[in-house]
């Protein structure tokens, strides 16, 4: 995460949410980033933390403490995708994303 971001949660006062994405079977790319590409067919999982409010009026160490708390936060959420998405389940808490269609709640 980039000191940046968090400057600018700090003067806006709007939360920063992380998130965590990963799929059970991919292509990664051989670049900076690790693209991933996934495999036809495979499970995606999407961990959404809990928004985190960066106060207002840090001074650049207290910018940093709050970026080091929000790289932490996004590193826990992206490797519990990645457990997720390793074992192919998702947790009892958890429901997939379903889409419905017309007033009788037909499912696609």
């Amino acid at each position: 995460v980039q000191s940046g971001a968090v400057y600018l949660a700090s003067r806006t006062g709007m939360p920063l949410v992380p998130v965590g994405f990963d799929f059970n079977e991919c292509w990664r790319a051989g670049s900076w980033d690790k693209m991933a590409l996934p495999r036809p067919f495979r499970r995606a999982v999407c961990v959404i933390g809990r928004p985190m409010i960066v106060p207002d009026g840090l001074d650049r160490d207290g910018v940093e403490e709050y970026r080091q708390n929000v790289q932490a936060e996004m590193d826990r959420v992206q490797k519990r995708a990645e457990e997720l998405a390793a074992a192919a389940t998702i947790d009892k808490c958890l429901k997939p994303l379903t889409r419905i269609r017309g007033a009788d709640n037909e499912k696609e």
